[in-house]
This record gives C-alpha cells, structure tokens and sequence, in this order.
C-alpha cells in the first residue's frame, strides 16, 4: 500500500479510512455516500498526494467497498449492504386511491361501480393484495347488490418514468351477497376484464429525480422490487454499459 500510494498517501488513505468507519457508526452514512459522489465528479481531492487518475479510481473503490459493506442507503434484510430504497404502505395506498372511483357499464344492463382498493402486502410471495369494494346496479338487478373482488399482483419498475406498477394479476374471486345466480354468473365473467381496467399497470409509486440523483451519480440504477412487512423495498444495481 506504501509502494502504492507513497507514505503521505498510505496515512491519508488510513485516516480516510478511519473516518469513514466512524460516520457508519455515528449515523452519517449518508455523507460517506455523498463523498463518494463527490469523488466520482472530481469535485473533491484524494489523500494519495496526487491526482492521478489511477490512484484516484483505486481510492474511490476502497472508499465505495467500506460503504457498502456498511448499511448505507437503509440495506436490505439479511446484511447484503446493498443501497436500497423504501416504500411504505401508506405511500401505496394514496396513490393507488387516486385513480378511485371508477365505473365499468356491463352490456348495458349493469353498471360496476369500484371503490379505492385496501392493499395487503404479502411478502411471503413477493405480491401485494388488494380487496376492492364493487356496487353493482342497473336495469338487469332489480336493487343494488355489494360485493367485493379479491386481487393478488406482482410488480414491476418502469425506467421510463421511475414508477413502480402493477402487473401479472390474479383473480382470487369477485362476490356478492344475495345476488341471484344467473346474474352472478354474468358478473364473474366479467371479473378479469374488471381487473385488468381497475389495476393493470397503475402506477403505485414514483421516484423523484432527488430520489435517484446519487444512486445516478454512483452508476446505480433501480432494479429489484421487494415486498415485505413494512411496505417495499427498492434494490440497486450497476448500471449496463451501454
């Protein structure tokens, strides 16, 4: 390392060392991540003594392997340390209530109408749920009928526009109470067509450019979506040469 970096640059590189272990552990996880950012820019000097590109590049590995071996970025479960980013569930439920309610016309004969959905996470298959209040009315019922469709979805991270949708629905049941079989029938036919207008690719979550403006400065890019206890979890990955 002495060889490397020259004396002046080995103790420099110690003590940088020294002061990244401290803000791990001190709560400042978040400032060691910002001077790797500033690192990448250039925008701050490196202890080595000099300002060649080789020693540079060395000590911004050093720098980015101590703080991902920390729990920078609120790591995931299980210690892997990579940065990650949260999404509550309350976060998921008033955004998805922003599409609610909506009204689906059935053959003319009865009008669906849908209510914002109350979202279940269910980590345990990596989904969330969802249990939809559905009115049904119109001239084939002779009242109005309540009833409730059951969904469980997947997710999916749109790069395009930084959202976090939903896809690979799954129709668990749509019921209602008292309604006369024949028309029950025609109803659940209709069940996945009502799925996929209600829930298909609706945004659930946005990042904002802030969100990722030091994941982009790091060459990181979101990738992996993680349901559990909480809410979600959003992993990162290196971005792909392009």
């Amino acid at each position: 390392m002495i060889a490397l970096f020259g004396y002046r640059g080995y103790v420099g590189l110690s003590s940088l060392y020294v002061w990244g272990y401290q803000m791990f552990h001190s709560g400042g996880k978040s400032c060691c991540w910002l001077a790797i950012a500033r690192m990448r820019k250039g925008t701050i000097h490196d202890f080595t003594g000099g300002n060649k590109p080789m020693k540079r590049r060395l000590l911004l590995a050093l720098v980015t392997g101590l703080a991902l071996s920390g729990t920078a970025c609120s790591a995931l479960p299980g210690g892997r340390g990579q940065p990650s980013y949260k999404v509550s569930i309350e976060q998921l439920q008033q955004a998805v209530a922003r599409r609610f309610p909506l009204r689906y016309p059935v053959a003319g004969l009865v009008e669906l109408n849908v209510q914002a959905p109350r979202l279940r996470l269910l980590p345990e298959v990596n989904r969330l749920g969802t249990d939809m209040m559905v009115e049904a009315a119109g001239p084939a019922l002779r009242r109005s009928y309540t009833g409730a469709l059951d969904i469980d979805f997947a997710l999916r991270y749109e790069a395009s526009d930084q959202t976090v949708r939903a896809y690979q629905l799954r129709i668990n049941s749509l019921r209602f109470s008292g309604l006369p079989q024949g028309a029950s029938e025609i109803l659940n036919a209709y069940a996945p067509a009502l799925a996929e207008q209600s829930l298909r690719e609706v945004v659930l979550h946005q990042l904002r450019p802030q969100d990722l403006s030091l994941a982009d400065t790091m060459g990181l890019q979101p990738d992996s979506i993680t349901v559990t206890s909480q809410g979600l979890v959003i992993g990162f990955v290196a971005k792909q040469p392009r």
